[in-house]
């Protein structure tokens, strides 16, 4: 094994990998809507799906680094109150 120059210890001693238990579904789902709710390629316009429904991508905020959502109403819900 490559063996790190001048510190005496193995390389692969430093690339062991935590083990953390798997999320539960709840938890997943916020971890989903985190990782959406930063995505960088979000355009003001874009609608993302998150636990908190249905949110409208605004723009980046003035600090330049959290991103504004606005609530939208569930189109769905919106077309059932219709009738035809």
């Amino acid at each position: 094994m490559p063996r790190a120059s001048g510190l005496g210890r193995d390389v692969s001693a430093q690339n062991v990998r935590l083990k953390r238990p798997t999320p539960g579904p709840e938890e997943a789902e916020n971890i989903a809507a985190e990782i959406t709710r930063s995505d960088g390629l979000l355009r003001p316009g874009d609608i993302v799906v998150t636990p908190l429904g249905f949110l409208l991508f605004k723009g980046v905020a003035a600090d330049g680094y959290i991103n504004e959502f606005k609530p939208v109403p569930n189109p769905l819900n919106q077309s059932r109150d219709k009738k035809y």
